[in-house]
């Protein structure tokens, strides 16, 4: 079964709000949802996200209240994606971690040792740490994550997110990941269209990874982010009819 992992601001457009627009959008057709934790830089974000960003109260980043208010009303998995001096340096991933709020983590400018340190500290606690392949990365940093993550996000191209790309160099990349670990796979970036979602499943991932369209749509309002993802989980399904 293909999944779909959707990605939304924690916090936005405000405390209340946003656990409205979780709750709402994971009932709308996401299989797992990736929260975006407050950013104290979200300079390694799109505009779009950035934007959303902008209007979150960092206060809540430390709110244990709010993160647990989150677990009571999502019954999906979440995956907490956020910034390693946000996360990290804080301490705060394993005060969450320790109750159970999140399934996995997702940390982007973590450099791999130490996503493999944290990944073995948070296994016990039977949390993942996603790990991260691109076209760019060393081979042996490659060779890592498929030995080490059991959850792998396939970084389509390296850079900002939210940018259209349609380059195919992705599926060298691809095929070795598939021959070298039995880890899920999920295509991520600049993924923004119910045909590109159905060209990447009939490239066998095990999921797609959407972000910055979410939000997008949301900026634009809340019906028109529901609509998109009933899209997008529509397309995922009759891709495995």
């Amino acid at each position: 079964m293909s999944l779909f992992v959707g990605y939304l601001v924690a916090g936005y457009p405000s405390r209340e709000e946003s656990l409205r627009i979780i709750r709402d959008c994971c009932a709308a057709g996401l299989d797992i949802l990736e929260l975006g934790f407050p950013a104290s830089d979200a300079s390694l974000d799109g505009e779009v996200i950035r934007t959303a960003q902008a209007q979150v109260d960092p206060a809540l980043a430390g709110d244990l209240t709010y993160w647990r208010e989150i677990r009571r009303q999502v019954s999906v998995p979440i995956w907490l994606m956020g910034y390693r001096r946000d996360l990290v340096e804080t301490g705060i991933c394993l005060k969450l971690a320790k109750e159970h709020l999140f399934d996995a983590l997702v940390i982007p400018d973590l450099p791999e040792p130490e996503t493999s340190a944290l990944r073995w500290q948070l296994k016990s606690l039977g949390i993942s740490v996603v790990g991260f392949i691109n076209s760019m990365q060393p081979r042996q940093e490659t060779d890592r994550v498929l030995r080490e993550a059991d959850l792998i996000y396939h970084q389509l191209y390296c850079g900002p997110t939210g940018v259209t790309h349609t380059d195919d160099s992705y599926l060298a990349l691809l095929d070795y990941a598939r021959q070298h670990t039995e880890a899920k796979i999920f295509a991520g970036f600049g993924i923004s269209t119910a045909a590109r979602v159905r060209e990447l499943l009939a490239h066998g991932y095990d999921g797609i990874i959407i972000g910055s369209a979410i939000v997008h749509h949301l900026l634009e309002g809340e019906e028109a982010a529901r609509s998109f993802i009933r899209e997008i989980q529509s397309t995922i399904q009759s891709s495995q009819s």
